[in-house]
């Protein structure tokens, strides 16, 4: 019976001054909950800006084969090579000379097949008429027949070569194709006291461009809709896609094999609006908005968020000076999107 009394006279002893320290601690919060300010609506003016999107970029670029300059029906030692690296091969220049003998570059559609002879008649006959009048061998020439004219203008291209002939014969090694326009040189492998054989190289251009594909600087691919617009020393052209239309290739020319630094922007500028991350509440089905101060009422306007950085979204949607809120999450029961 003692036992049960102390056991009683402990548990009043702890238990009471413990409940009062709860029923304190209570009203203490109830009393500071009392006291706390309500939140106040924090509105801002949305800031306009004309952006454009500019980042850096790199232009990665895919060279084809470069190109040969050779010369065929040839065979002999190579005696001079007056072709200069980093130079163009023209229309009228020598190419290199093979056993003394000059061996002139000229511009045309083709090569020609075969050495041609008093009474030839076909295309060929007319290029080397063409030619011959344009170096101002011969007068100008009609038809497509090796008559007397062009019997002459090739006497007088044999007189150039320094080969002995009347002209009764066209012997084609005397001339290398260059193509349809000048050649620009690259390399020159060809060296004096080289054995020149039918497709000897004389000269390698440089490589033309395959494809351009424009990536963001960290290698991604550009992923933004809408027309870009790549720009770098001396090159700007406009991607599709991220990659450069084929009339803009050439201007990669020069560009290195790892890629040609840039930039990137949209073709036309935007117009938005910097708010707060805060201000931009979505709806049920995704869609954003956010409440327009209208002197003290509230008003859900609806935008479209195109970007942003740090805590600034970046909108359109709102007029030139509109005041958002930029607490609604705070201040409203339901600040979500009607």
């Amino acid at each position: 019976m003692r036992a049960t009394k102390t056991i009683a006279v402990l548990v009043a002893a702890v238990g009471l001054p413990l409940a009062f320290l709860v029923w304190a601690r209570l009203e203490a919060d109830d009393r500071l909950a009392v006291l706390e300010a309500p939140v106040e609506p924090v509105s801002a003016v949305a800031v306009r800006q004309v952006v454009d999107d500019a980042k850096p970029a790199i232009a990665q670029v895919i060279f084809d084969d470069a190109p040969s300059l050779t010369v065929n029906d040839v065979t002999g030692l190579v005696t001079a090579v007056p072709v200069v690296a980093e130079n163009v091969i023209d229309d009228g220049d020598t190419v290199l000379e093979v056993d003394r003998v000059p061996r002139i570059g000229y511009l045309g559609p083709a090569p020609f097949h075969r050495s041609l002879v008093v009474g030839d008649v076909g295309a060929d006959v007319a290029l080397l008429a063409e030619v011959l009048v344009r170096w101002g061998l011969m007068s100008l020439h009609e038809g497509a027949t090796y008559d007397q004219a062009v019997r002459s203008g090739v006497a007088a291209l044999a007189a150039r070569v320094g080969v002995s002939s009347d002209g009764r014969v066209f012997d084609r090694s005397w001339l290398v194709w260059i193509g349809p326009d000048p050649f620009p040189v690259s390399t020159l492998p060809a060296l004096v006291g080289d054995r020149v054989t039918d497709g000897f190289v004389v000269a390698t251009g440089l490589a033309p461009v395959k494809s351009v594909t424009v990536v963001e600087a960290s290698g991604s691919p550009l992923m933004a809709p809408g027309e870009w617009v790549f720009e770098a020393d001396g090159v700007s052209t406009v991607l599709s896609d991220g990659v450069v239309a084929e009339d803009d290739l050439a201007q990669f020319g020069s560009a290195p094999v790892d890629g040609l630094a840039g930039t990137v922007h949209r073709s036309t500028a935007r117009e938005v609006s910097m708010i707060a991350a805060t201000a931009v509440q979505v709806g049920t089905e995704g869609e954003a908005c956010v409440w327009v101060d209208e002197g003290g009422a509230f008003r859900p306007v609806e935008v479209e968020v195109s970007g942003g950085r740090a805590s600034l979204s970046e909108v359109t949607g709102l007029v030139d000076g509109a005041v958002v809120l930029v607490n609604p999450a705070a201040v409203l029961d339901d600040p979500a999107c009607p």
